[in-house]
């Protein structure tokens, strides 16, 4: 009879060490990526004759970097039909990305979108951020750094194993980031964090954000991928989808009680696990939440991520029925990695044009409602009128009928190949780096 202890012992030895030869493997497989990438980059960086190696700073690195996925390319004639008539567009759901470590890098990217400003969230989860010590302070210098470009939304940690301890220092927390200059407002995801939407905790959040001078709160509803394993690889825990993590409706008394708060529901309540999840509800908490929005003037819709995933079209058509074309925000979700932040705009303004959105909604769409709520200054050009953001005098050009999507990266396909083989392997080599701490 061998003790229990023995067997779980070994048992932990021999997943211990798949994990390792998982590392290992995933590492080969950076290595070649990184081999299939890197002669481009070398060439173009020389060191000079005579320079010591320890002398080479992060600027000069800067060319060993991974490619962008596609070149810079102009955005389609709907989209610029959209701009032409609208003026801007305005990304409120960006992310820190590794891909995107600075402020003008992250302009950059934005330039190459199309996007004039872009709002920012903070992320705090079980694990640290892989970016920065903190990500409201970090979220700040990305504002600060940007010239205007780049507004952030700050958060706090829920998911500490003792809430009653660290409540007061998390809330200190989001209420001293709130008054943080290029801060607009907080943001929460609750599924992702487990914290449920009608909890004592959540009152506590909206509370503070009432009583600070940026009163907005965005809020994750509906379900994500983070519900299973992903969850674990990516933020140190599985989330949470019931129906008390993901159902807007629990929050309606706080929203009716806290009716000077802005209330942003992200992603409109779309699902995003498969049919086969437990937690798969049909589309029925887009329903949910337009039922609330519906019910509260205090209360916005957010289009980012969904419109990549099964019935799109099924929400956004029932974000038109119910008449709620003209409080919705654009936002993307999508720059974790390089080039794909314009063909998701080439995604949305065919979808809304297809939804039955009206000139004027599309327009308050894409920059005149984020205006609105984030007491953001009209970016108007040279010679414009303030009050013409989103209506202008001119004669708008027609928006033409939308044509099927088709991403701009798929012309380059040696350039996707590269792309999709590093990410590959650096989220590989990263998953091996974050599961094998916890079997040890």
């Amino acid at each position: 009879n061998i003790p229990t202890c023995h067997v779980l012992n070994r048992t932990q030895d021999i997943v211990s060490s798949a994990m390792s030869y998982l590392l290992a493997a995933s590492t080969v497989i950076a290595l070649i990526a990184l081999a299939v990438i890197s002669p481009a980059a070398c060439d173009a960086q020389e060191v000079p004759p005579g320079m010591d190696l320890g002398d080479i700073d992060s600027e000069m690195l800067e060319g060993f970097r991974p490619p962008p996925a596609t070149p810079p390319v102009p955005p389609s004639a709907v989209v610029q039909s959209a701009m032409d008539t609208c003026g801007e567009v305005i990304d409120a759901h960006l992310h820190e990305s590794l891909f995107f470590p600075t402020s003008d890098s992250l302009v950059a990217e934005m330039d190459r979108a199309s996007v004039s400003r872009g709002v920012l969230l903070a992320v705090y989860g079980a694990k640290p951020s892989p970016f920065s010590d903190d990500p409201n302070t970090s979220v700040q210098q990305f504002s600060e750094d940007s010239g205007g470009r780049v507004y952030g939304l700050v958060s706090l940690n829920t998911t500490g194993s003792n809430w009653t301890k660290d409540r007061d220092a998390e809330l200190d927390r989001l209420a001293t980031s709130l008054e943080m200059p290029a801060v607009v407002g907080a943001k929460l995801a609750p599924p992702h964090t487990c914290l449920e939407l009608g909890s004592e905790t959540m009152r506590d959040i909206v509370d503070t954000v009432s009583k600070s001078s940026k009163p907005l709160l965005y809020i994750h509803v509906g379900t994500t991928p983070f519900c299973g394993p992903f969850g674990l690889i990516t933020s140190g825990m599985i989330g949470c989808c019931s129906r008390e993590y993901v159902d807007a409706r629990y929050l309606e008394i706080l929203i009716a009680q806290y009716s000077e708060v802005t209330f942003i529901l992200l992603h409109a309540g779309h699902d995003f696990l498969e049919e086969t999840s437990e937690y798969y509800y049909n589309n029925t908490m887009v329903d949910a939440t337009i039922q609330v929005a519906a019910a509260y003037p205090n209360v916005y819709l957010e289009m980012s991520a969904f419109l990549k995933q099964p019935l799109a079209n099924v929400t956004m058509n029932k974000i038109v029925d119910a008449g709620l074309m003209d409080r919705v925000l654009y936002g993307s979700d999508v720059n974790h990695f390089p080039g794909e932040m314009l063909p998701y705009l080439e995604l949305a303004v065919p979808a809304m044009v297809d939804a039955g959105f009206t000139e004027e909604a599309l327009c308050r769409t894409l920059n005149g409602n984020s205006i609105e709520v984030f007491g953001i200054p009209p970016d108007v050009p040279s010679g414009g009128d303030n009050n013409q953001t989103y209506a202008p005098e001119m004669e708008p050009t027609a928006l033409p009928t939308a044509q099927p999507f088709v991403s701009t990266a798929s012309s380059g396909g040696s350039v996707m190949t590269v792309k999709h083989g590093f990410n590959v392997a650096l989220f590989m080599l990263v998953a091996s780096y974050l599961i094998l701490p916890t079997l040890q």
